[in-house]
């Protein structure tokens, strides 16, 4: 501070010199040749008190401090510097070169492809490559992989050069699979893909159709896409260079018609039904009043749960036929539950719980809201959560109402 003193009269002239502050400012430099480098954070004491850009000029409280700037992953860089009042700094940083390059992958017929891929040295993993825009990387020798489910690259030894921009050609060795699905076949839906099963690596993956597929050479199962049919799988074996057809055709297949009569027994309408396999076909849905296809054999049929309670019938699927399945509702009563009024309960009671006597399914009741339910006897426990209620056994029969009024053990 300044201490001066003001007296009565005239003009006191206070002349105050203000020091410089330090100055500071960051240059990079990669082989000697100007760098974009990269924000550097001033850090004191274990945290960041200030961060300045490259290009910046930034005023500093004078003192020592830690400059740590990160331009890549292979560029984390610190510098310990002492900012002195008045003067300039220029910190220096020195990167380790790194240069952008790029992969192409040649196919045994000569096509050139793009994928990812990774960079391995030390055994460990070094960079990530991107199909397109390729890898920063330090010029070295590196482990190249690309683990593609269909055609996967064995380990190859690549040397990353000290120019930037190079591309790197490298070969891959495949086979080929074509996929096509016989023409006027009957399909449930049009195929548009198949399922390629490697026997060697224990992988699947989706294919086109149609046209030739690059797969690394070995022993492959193809299968038929299940929305369009049933289809039998097919083993093949693939060489380097060599094209394999195939040539898919779906199995006989005959249809279900599933129909819901009218009835009052429906909980909710009812607009499907399930088809369970008996035989190893494809367990499925079908649509209720549209004939479904599907493969032939044995199946049971079981009506929607949702609508109601349906005793499952037994089916067997001929090729070409149509099998027509009538599910009829099971007739059911209606329960409907009230509470007595009191001023004793914990909190109102607003449902009660039906426990099944006679293997029925158990449901849930609210009061003021009947519920269908099976026949046969329940016995009828309270809310639990508004106090001990009294339960009661009942006998619902079908066709009728049966009105339980509810209340608190000894009122």
């Amino acid at each position: 501070g300044v201490d001066f003193e003001v007296k009565d009269g005239g003009e006191t002239v206070v002349e105050v010199i203000i020091a410089r502050p330090a100055i500071v400012t960051a240059e990079f430099t990669e082989n000697e040749d100007p760098h974009r480098g990269s924000v550097v954070n001033a850090v004191q004491g274990g945290r960041t008190v200030f961060s300045m850009r490259p290009f910046d000029d930034v005023l500093a409280r004078p003192g020592l401090y830690e400059f740590r700037t990160a331009p890549n992953r292979d560029n984390e860089l610190s510098l310990a510097e002492t900012l002195v009042e008045g003067e300039e700094t220029v910190l220096n940083f020195d990167l380790a070169k790194t240069v952008r390059v790029f992969f192409t992958y040649r196919l045994t017929n000569g096509e050139l492809v793009t994928r990812n891929a990774s960079l391995h040295a030390g055994g460990q993993r070094r960079y990530l490559v991107h199909a397109t825009y390729g890898v920063q990387a330090r010029p070295g020798t590196y482990e190249l992989r690309s683990d593609d489910p269909r055609s996967p690259l064995a380990p190859t030894q690549v040397v990353i050069p000290d120019r930037d921009g190079e591309t790197i050609e490298v070969p891959l060795a495949v086979g080929f699979v074509e996929v096509r699905y016989k023409a006027g076949a009957d399909y449930k839906t049009k195929p548009d893909r198949a399922r390629l099963k490697s026997l060697d690596r224990r992988s699947e993956v989706n294919v086109r159709i149609d046209t030739a597929v690059p797969v690394a050479p070995g022993a492959y199962e193809i299968n038929g896409w299940s929305g369009a049919g049933v289809f039998a799988p097919q083993s093949i074996t693939v060489s380097e260079g060599e094209t394999v057809q195939v040539m898919l055709s779906p199995g006989a297949m005959g249809q279900v018609l599933v129909v819901y009569p009218p009835s009052d027994n429906y909980l909710t309408p009812p607009n499907r039904a399930r088809l369970k396999a008996l035989d190893g076909q494809k367990s499925l849905n079908a649509r209720a009043g549209k004939p479904t296809k599907v493969a032939t054999g044995r199946y049971q049929v079981e009506g929607w749960a949702t609508a109601g309670y349906f005793a499952p019938v037994q089916i067997n699927v001929v090729a070409g036929q149509t099998t027509e399945v009538v599910l009829e509702p099971a007739p059911l009563g209606t329960v409907s539950i009230t509470y007595k009024p009191s001023q004793n309960y914990k909190r109102k009671p607003d449902r009660a719980h039906l426990k099944p006597l006679e293997g029925q399914k158990a449901v849930n009741v609210r009061v003021g809201k009947p519920k269908k339910v099976l026949p046969g006897r329940y016995e009828i426990l309270g809310q639990g959560a508004a106090g001990k209620i009294a339960s009661q056994q009942i006998e619902v029969v079908a066709g009728r109402t049966l009105d339980v009024v509810l209340g608190l053990e000894g009122e």
